[in-house]
């Protein structure tokens, strides 16, 4: 089983279908894609003048990894198959001076959580919601509020 910083670097890889553009890629969520528990990942363009005035659009991306081996089960373009139901073209601001601006340590409990979590969905074939709530509780307190609405539709 890969660890979620192995699912990571497999996402960035995958992103795009390899095309050097400068993106980003959210963190991972669980989601049902064709009858299985997968990995999850929505990817956003980060264009200069998106990260100069920290306004992105929606994601462009989503991709689906095997939860068990990391390998590509699916890239879909959000305009043919999206995870949610905003509207085309908005901008969302990513600037939020009330987030908290966590350390080295918060990004590994909450990596260390995910990979708990999928350890123990692939052992007993579900998914433990509490601690998958927990973990995705963590990952919004640190997004900005326009791009948690991102998270909760492709999770799950």
């Amino acid at each position: 089983m890969m660890s979620s910083k192995e699912l990571g670097a497999q996402a960035q890889r995958c992103a795009l279908g390899g095309k050097k553009v400068p993106h980003g890629v959210s963190y991972p969520v669980l989601r049902t894609v064709e009858g299985n528990v997968a990995v999850c990942y929505f990817v956003y363009l980060s264009p200069f003048e998106s990260v100069r005035s920290k306004e992105y659009a929606a994601p462009v991306e989503w991709l689906a990894l095997d939860l068990k081996t990391g390998e590509l089960i699916g890239r879909y373009a959000c305009d043919e198959q999206p995870f949610f139901e905003e509207p085309a073209g908005a901008m969302y601001s990513l600037s939020d001076p009330t987030l908290p601006k966590p350390g080295r340590d918060y990004y590994l409990r909450t990596y260390e959580l995910f990979d708990r979590i999928c350890k123990g969905c692939s052992a007993l074939g579900k998914v433990d919601d509490l601690l998958y709530q927990l973990y995705l509780d963590r990952v919004l307190a640190v997004t900005p509020t326009a791009y948690r609405t991102f998270y909760r539709s492709l999770s799950m």
